[in-house]
């Protein structure tokens, strides 16, 4: 059985989302921007974390050195993004603190 067909269920239901179907439109609303941005910056700060055990844990300079680079690239430009967004929605921090995890971010 190949990848694509082990997967096809989870693929079609994430591009044949809600969210997408608006995001290609340009109708997504505010509120559901910023509901979307506060869970998937809780997702990148997940994944410095695994980036730094992966950097820790790493057998060779090379290995950490590319982790490192790789994490230090995500949270600059990628975290900035995420600020921005935040400041032209007007989402606080206190927003973003209190706004419980979505099911696939839990």
């Amino acid at each position: 059985m190949s990848s694509r067909s082990r997967t096809s269920l989870a693929w079609d239901d994430a591009v044949d989302h809600r969210f997408v179907d608006e995001l290609l439109a340009g109708t997504v609303s505010d509120h559901h921007m910023a509901a979307y941005l506060i869970q998937d910056h809780r997702f990148l700060d997940a994944f410095l974390t695994l980036l730094g055990a992966a950097m820790a844990s790493a057998d060779t300079m090379e290995a950490r050195l590319r982790f490192g680079r790789f994490a230090g690239m995500i949270s600059d430009d990628e975290n900035s993004y995420f600020l921005r967004s935040f400041e032209a929605l007007g989402v606080s921090e206190e927003q973003r603190i209190e706004t419980p995890d979505t099911a696939p971010c839990a």
